[in-house]
């Protein structure tokens, strides 16, 4: 039997509540185990992923840039089309004035659920005179029939 020092003098521990306090301190110690393991399989997903994060990032930045340019790209193409067909300059037929944007290509969807070939837009500055033209008869945009 263990010995124990208590009240001022040594006492016999009861064997069942020493071996009752082992299992126990080796069940929290097989917790703790457990609980660090978990941790540690958290942590590397958690790292694992973050790799992955940082990649797909680098991806957006690249798809974004690229997107950007072809953007820049085509409203180039856009504004020379329409000087060669509009001439150097057109005037709104509604108020006069002789400044337009030009948008990027849009599909559009009809309220029938038909969807029409991409057009750009070229628009007043003044009134908002929106004129949607296709892109793809305009040869700016590959014909998807083709």
């Amino acid at each position: 039997m263990a010995e124990d020092f208590a009240d001022g003098g040594w006492q016999e521990r009861d064997p069942t509540e020493q071996l009752a306090e082992e299992i126990e301190n080796k069940r929290a110690q097989q917790e703790a185990m457990e609980r660090r393991a978990r941790l540690e399989e958290a942590l590397s997903r958690v790292r694992t992923l973050e790799g992955k994060l940082a990649e797909a990032e680098a991806q957006s930045v690249e798809w974004n840039s690229a997107v950007e340019d072809l953007h820049a790209t085509f409203i180039q193409a856009a504004i020379d089309w329409l000087a060669e067909k509009w001439g150097p300059s057109r005037q709104c037929p509604y108020c006069g004035n002789d400044e337009w944007t030009v948008s990027v290509p849009v599909n559009l969807l009809l309220e029938s659920r038909e969807t029409l070939p991409p057009h750009f837009t070229s628009t007043c500055t003044n009134c908002g005179n929106t004129v949607f033209i296709n892109a793809i008869q305009a040869g700016l945009f590959p014909d998807p029939e083709l």
